[in-house]
């Protein structure tokens, strides 16, 4: 007898004892449809099938070598099964996306993807604790809200004002409605009114800061509270425009140390033109001054500048970034020192304003300067301020001219900047 055959026999064998008694019924019943199966072993329907399909004599003859499948052999067959099956719907798969591939994206889809773009990239101002003033990046807010019928969850009577220095100085002298509100609730209570979302006289919401919350919920002062003698006044109109270098000087304490980074225009046509960036290095101990306004000396010794170009450096090309006057530093001193308690005691004189210009750059600052005339400025400054969009800077090669009265133009940005409100000072 053929060896192929009796393989092929073999293998049908295998295939009938592994599907199971209810497949192997269904087949029986293919050839004899009006049978009633009785209840026999499944060998015996197997043997059966196999007669049918391939004579009773041929079965016969094979009869010794048809054994019962092994577990193991029927593992085998099963996992052989399953790889098939994973192949066939890998290949249904491929033809599935060769069918549907490429498919337009809708209108609607790309709209929804544009909007959910926008308001995750777009930069919203934090809200504001009305308790301490700061700005609320990050930190749990909670809104809390009072009417005729409910009133406030917190004690907010705690931060009612009474200091006579903050009534007497930041209040009647300057006639100022900082802690006037239209709620009976709220008014003559130390409250930023940043913070306040909705001020009348029959209904009040602010927010407040998780910390704030709990303090008041103890009827206990939080320790950031503007009622916990961290209220410094409102600063007058007529000091808005002070510069920074300005405050440095006025300052009691300095922390920071800060490096300029100064680029000069590559276009020889714009030798006028400036771009860069300032950063404010945290520094391991507190500068305190007893005496204002600081000395040159004292200030400079907080200033680096680098310049970078082809041109010479020249200590007007400055004014713009480290411009002091000394009648505004003056005025903002006695300002100081009349309306904000920590300056009350510092002796202010006259004699060191002297030592600063009428409207120039701070004296001793060009000492303070480090020239580079060897880099080239465009490959450093597109290294440095490499990112997801162009820098401000960049619109210096696109049509960016100097002033027609000649005066330098500089576009200078500040960053790197580490506790900018100091409150890390210990104290």
């Amino acid at each position: 007898m053929s060896n192929g055959l009796a393989c092929h026999i073999r293998d049908r064998d295998l295939f009938l004892q592994c599907i199971g008694p209810s497949t192997v019924c269904d087949i029986l019943l293919c050839y004899f449809p009006f049978t009633l199966p009785l209840d026999r072993p499944d060998e015996h329907y197997i043997a059966q099938i196999l007669s049918i399909e391939y004579g009773a004599v041929v079965v016969e003859r094979l009869a010794h070598q048809i054994t019962q499948v092994s577990s193991r052999e029927r593992m085998k067959m099963v996992r052989k099964d399953r790889k098939m099956q994973a192949v066939l719907d890998k290949r249904n798969l491929d033809i599935l996306r060769r069918r549907e591939w490429p498919v337009a994206v809708s209108k609607d889809v790309v709209l929804d993807c544009l909007r959910r773009y926008y308001d995750a990239s777009k930069w919203i101002e934090p809200p504001v604790c009305a308790i301490s003033s700061q700005r609320l990046r990050g930190s749990k807010v909670v809104v809390i809200s009072a009417d005729a019928d409910a009133p406030l969850p917190i004690s907010v009577e705690v931060l009612r004002l009474t200091d006579p220095f903050i009534i007497r100085r930041c209040i009647v002298q300057c006639v100022s409605a900082s802690f006037t509100f239209k709620n009976n609730a709220l008014n003559g209570q130390m409250l930023d009114k940043a913070g306040i979302i909705d001020d009348s006289s029959q209904f009040a919401t602010m927010n407040v800061c998780a910390d704030c919350f709990a303090a008041l919920s103890k009827k206990k002062v939080p320790r950031l509270a503007l009622a916990n003698g961290l209220y410094c006044g409102e600063l007058p109109e007529y000091f808005r425009d002070l510069t920074w270098v300005e405050e440095k000087i006025c300052a009691i304490y300095s922390t920071t140390a800060h490096v300029a980074r100064l680029f000069q225009s590559s276009d020889p046509a714009q030798p006028r033109v400036f771009h860069g960036n300032v950063c404010a290095h945290e520094m391991n101990v507190v500068s305190t001054a007893s005496v204002l306004p600081r000395t040159p000396a004292d200030v400079n010794g907080l200033l680096s500048i680098v310049f970078v170009g082809p041109g010479k450096f020249k200590p007007d090309q400055l004014s713009p970034m480290f411009r002091v006057r000394k009648n505004k530093i003056w005025a903002f001193l006695v300002w100081l020192k009349h309306h904000n308690r920590l300056y009350s005691d510092i002796h202010i004189e006259r004699e060191i304003l002297e030592l600063y210009p009428t409207d120039d750059v701070i004296p001793g600052l060009s000492e303070r300067v480090i020239e580079n005339h060897e880099l080239n400025v465009k490959r450093v400054f597109e290294e440095e301020t490499a990112g997801f969009q162009e820098h401000p800077a960049e619109l210096l090669a696109d049509g960016f001219h100097e002033n027609d009265d000649g005066s330098v133009i500089t576009m200078l940005e500040k960053t790197g900047v580490s506790d900018p409100e100091c409150d890390n000072i210990s104290g």
